[in-house]
């Protein structure tokens, strides 16, 4: 089996990206190696998520959904693939009150393994595949309802003792119209222009680029009992450099905001998952063919999801707590600033009067005084006295 996995593997590599087979040195693939997508419940949904951020794999399908995530947010996800080939994302979102939403993930899939040949059918050992994707990602709402997203990206791919590095920008809108009518209520939009500068990277004496990607997607939410348990549809259209268009969607029931149930096609075929969310933990499983022949077999996805901290809505509330908590400090203050001034006056004008001889009108001030500061220890002697 060892003899033959380079041969499956390239094989296995060429279905994957649908590799013309006339390529040519410094071109690309249809699309990325990465454009299956990233995370167990997305993908249980046939990937149509461009619409639909949940959580921190949104830094791959749309950066400017991550204003939509409430709480700082950490995604992984695992899946298999064919020959032993690991897919994993690990991404991280920081929501922020003001100034925007932050993301850091990175995508990697890697084998090991590899039987080397040269032209004569010599076996020359074995060699690694590595190719990972960094993203440093941000989003921000630039006007009511409306987000603008981008990912910075490192591309880095290492084939045996060569590698190379690359550089690319993903660009993405996000839309949540404020529809009035029923059938169009609840409805989000989104756009993406993946490796909309393509990373280019070269490997010795060749350069490869990563081809771009169009995603348009549309989502929508429908509540039958209450807002934690809600009915989701997704579509996502997608059109590459080289490649035609295509479809996903998918559908999600979550139960009371505890146990979530996926469907979704593309074109690979069917996909479905399930998940559960306990606290602020939440793990997600699907299932789906790796290519549309069916060739390289089917795919085991797994994610894991912590939330930490408060949302922003706990924050926002705190945060008028504590403004309303200083104000009302400071109305104390000032009464009390002005209460000490009162009494001072008060007394002033007794002791003014108790001097002059006018005991009576020194006593009436003595005992205002006293209904401000009942213990107050001068006007309680000057009332004695007067």
């Amino acid at each position: 089996m060892k003899k033959i996995s380079g041969l499956l593997f390239t094989i296995g590599l060429s279905l994957l990206l649908a590799v013309p087979a006339g390529a040519q040195e410094g071109t690309g693939g249809y699309q990325s190696i990465f454009s299956i997508g990233v995370g167990a419940r997305q993908l249980g949904m046939g990937g149509a998520s461009v619409a639909l951020p949940m959580d921190a794999t949104t830094i791959y399908w749309n950066p400017a959904g991550m204003e939509e995530i409430q709480r700082a947010n950490l995604a992984a996800f695992y899946s298999t693939l064919f020959l032993g080939t690991s897919y994993n994302f690990v991404g991280f979102v920081y929501p922020t009150l003001n100034i925007g939403t932050f993301g850091l993930g990175v995508s990697r899939i890697a084998t090991g393994g590899i039987v080397r040949r040269d032209f004569h059918y010599v076996d020359l050992g074995t060699f690694s595949y590595d190719q990972e994707e960094f993203y440093l990602s941000y989003a921000k709402e630039i006007r009511s309802l409306f987000n603008a997203g981008a990912s910075v990206k490192v591309e880095r791919q290492v084939i045996g003792l060569d590698s190379g590095i690359g550089f690319g920008v993903d660009l993405s809108l996000f839309y949540r119209p404020d529809f009035g009518g029923v059938y169009l209520k609840n409805t989000k939009v989104g756009v993406i222009y993946q490796n909309a500068y393509a990373p280019r990277i070269k490997l010795r004496q060749t350069v490869d680029f990563m081809p771009s990607m169009l995603r348009v997607g549309v989502s929508r939410s429908f509540y039958f009992s209450n807002a934690l348990s809600p009915f989701v549809v997704a579509l996502d259209i997608q059109k590459g450099d080289q490649m035609p268009f295509r479809v996903n969607v998918g559908a999600e029931y979550t139960y009371n905001g505890q146990a979530m149930l996926c469907l979704g096609a593309n074109s690979r075929g069917l996909t479905f998952g399930a998940g559960a969310i306990y606290r602020q933990f939440q793990v997600d499983y699907s299932y789906g063919r790796i290519d549309s022949r069916g060739v390289l077999g089917g795919s085991h996805r797994l994610s894991l999801i912590v939330n930490f901290g408060k949302s922003r809505a706990e924050k926002l509330e705190f945060l008028a707590a504590q403004r309303q908590k200083e104000i009302e400090e400071q109305i104390a203050r000032e009464n009390a600033r002005r209460r000490q001034a009162q009494i001072k006056k008060l007394l002033q004008e007794g002791h003014d009067l108790y001097n002059s001889g006018q005991y009576f009108q020194a006593l009436v001030k003595f005992q205002q005084v006293l209904e401000i500061d009942k213990a107050n220890p001068e006007a309680l002697d000057m009332v004695d006295e007067t």
